[in-house]
């Protein structure tokens, strides 16, 4: 079974939220912005991490 790909808005809706949270929200922002630009280098080369070409994040 493939994983489900990370929900980036999602991410980043909660990353900007008010209220309790689990983990800090400075954490999940910065995750956000790294996954994004790994998505967006993945894209425009094929491969990021060594990957295999079609494997995503």
């Amino acid at each position: 079974m493939k994983p489900e790909p990370i929900d980036l808005d999602a991410l980043k809706r909660e990353a900007e939220g008010t209220g309790d949270c689990v983990v800090q929200r400075a954490w999940l922002a910065r995750v956000h912005e790294e996954l994004s630009a790994l998505r967006a280098i993945q894209e425009r080369l094929g491969s990021c991490f060594g990957l295999p070409p079609g494997q995503t994040l």
